[in-house]
């Protein structure tokens, strides 16, 4: 659906890349064989300026904050956040 998908979105190579999130925010960069989401309603969202280095997993209900950095063959399951 891309209605959620703000502008800018880079992926930088589509090989072995799976996107299914709630939505992604402007200016996200995208690696290759990253998965983001997968089948289901608990879809991950994607904040503003995110990088998703290559390999790396982002799955179940989470959110990414704006301008954060996921770092290669990185496993995101859930976020924290500091008090």
């Amino acid at each position: 659906n891309t209605e959620n998908i703000g502008g800018g979105l880079y992926i930088q190579h589509g090989f072995s890349t799976i996107i299914s999130a709630k939505s992604i925010g402007k200016n996200c960069y995208i690696n290759q064989q990253v998965t983001i989401g997968y089948e289901g309603v608990d879809a991950p969202i994607i904040g503003d300026g995110v990088r998703v280095c290559a390999g790396a997993k982002v799955v179940g209900r989470c959110s990414v904050g704006n301008d954060a950095i996921i770092g290669a063959n990185a496993v995101v399951v859930r976020m924290f956040l500091r008090p």
